[in-house]
């Protein structure tokens, strides 16, 4: 590897990797963007992801978008940003932390899942975005999808795909290639599709925010029924915003709020748009199950009912049934705690023989049951071995 400033290969921080380091080689996802491959790096004894280019022959172009795609996100270290180590030479490809759970967009098409974990996924995507934001120059994203947004094997949050993101607004829309909008055209603003000369800006992310928390609400792609990208894009300019989603009967008020604050994130004029610092406000607040919620849908759902028995609808009725905070006999894990217990092998923990009957069906993460019970609203602010902690000290204190 060359050490001079004006090699190609000059990567400061970043690491250049032989083809020799690595072997297991699995692809696991390709695209528009290339292959992505999992692989295991022999000396470090851990398992990493490439990212390689669709080009059979790399050029040099490439190459040089390659390494700025890396040097971007090694700039954006942060907790919710994928971290970056370096670039293999041949085959010419982005080496990255591997992630477990794979693609917000792989999941949501999965499974149903606990309204506690769509609230946290997008309370993270919110403050991962509010980081590169308040970089200076702020760092423009410009392609968030739920393709690019990743989760580790506890289900945080990790943003990828740095090739099309900005350090200024200077750039323009021939930036995005026709093979690259058909899967981010839903999500691009009315005035990316009306103003080709338009320079970017952070409201462009706000924007593609909003139709992320679509997705999350609604585990659906949006505008699904159009086949036809010049359809969807008149449908934007017009106004038009895939169809508000049903409110959850077990979060309800949670639910309007959001909904509420993704309308504001698709506002055709950009200045309306929130900022992600005052989404993050709000959608920190997502991540607590308030107790007056909890027990006015108890109450609802009794009255409306007549069936105590009766768990309320919705997607959250897959989490496991929780009692009113006056019943003991149940314990309610968070996900992060459960996750770690089946992790460290330590499933004896939990108490009571439902709990051990649910940890032989949990030990299966690609089962039904690894949709488990509410998250923690700690982990909104922890990570999960502190969340973890948190949780039982905070248990431990109230007994």
């Amino acid at each position: 590897m060359a050490r001079d400033g004006g090699s190609p290969w000059a990567m400061g921080l970043l690491k250049t990797f032989e083809e020799s380091e690595f072997s297991s080689w699995e692809k696991i996802g390709s695209g528009g963007f290339g292959q992505v491959y999992k692989v295991r790096h022999l000396h470090w004894k851990t398992w990493l992801a490439i990212k390689c280019s669709p080009s059979l022959h790399v050029d040099e172009k490439e190459r040089m978008e390659l390494l700025e795609e890396a040097r971007k996100m090694e700039m954006a270290k942060f907790r919710y940003i994928l971290p970056v180590y370096g670039i293999c030479k041949e085959p010419v490809g982005l080496v990255m932390e591997y992630m477990e759970t794979g693609s917000l967009e792989k999941l949501l098409a999965s499974e149903p899942l606990p309204w506690e974990l769509r609230f946290r996924i997008i309370h993270e995507t919110a403050v991962g975005m509010n980081f590169l934001h308040c970089m200076s120059p702020p760092l423009l994203h410009l392609d968030l999808k739920p393709a690019n947004i990743l989760l580790d094997a506890h289900y945080h949050v990790k943003i990828s795909d740095f090739g099309l993101a900005k350090c200024n607004g200077l750039s323009h829309s021939h930036d995005i290639s026709m093979d690259g909008l058909c899967g981010t055209i839903a999500y691009l603003p009315p005035e990316r599709i009306k103003e080709k000369n338009r320079c970017f800006d952070t409201k462009h992310d706000v924007y593609s925010f909003s139709i992320v928390v679509w997705g999350v609400l609604t585990q659906k792609k949006p505008f699904a029924e159009e086949n036809n990208i010049l359809h969807i894009m008149v449908k934007v300019v017009k106004g038009h915003r895939p169809e508000l989603p049903a409110v959850s009967k077990s979060r309800p008020q949670s639910c309007n709020n959001l909904i509420k604050l993704m309308q504001k994130c698709w506002q055709d004029d950009p200045g309306e748009r929130p900022t992600f610092q005052e989404i993050t406000s709000q959608t920190e607040a997502l991540c607590e199950k308030p107790e007056d919620e909890t027990k006015e849908m108890i109450t609802q759902d009794l009255d409306s009912k007549n069936a105590p028995e009766q768990q309320p609808e919705g997607i959250c009725a897959l989490s496991q049934k929780k009692q009113e905070p006056a019943l003991p006999s149940v314990k309610d894990y968070s996900l992060s705690e459960l996750l770690s217990q089946l992790d460290s092998g330590i499933s004896q923990t939990m108490e009571g023989p439902e709990d051990l009957s649910r940890s032989s069906s949990e030990s299966k993460l690609a089962s039904s049951d690894k949709r488990l019970s509410g998250v923690s609203s700690v982990d909104s602010a922890f990570s999960s071995r502190g969340s973890l902690s948190l949780s039982f000290e905070r248990e431990s204190s109230g007994s």
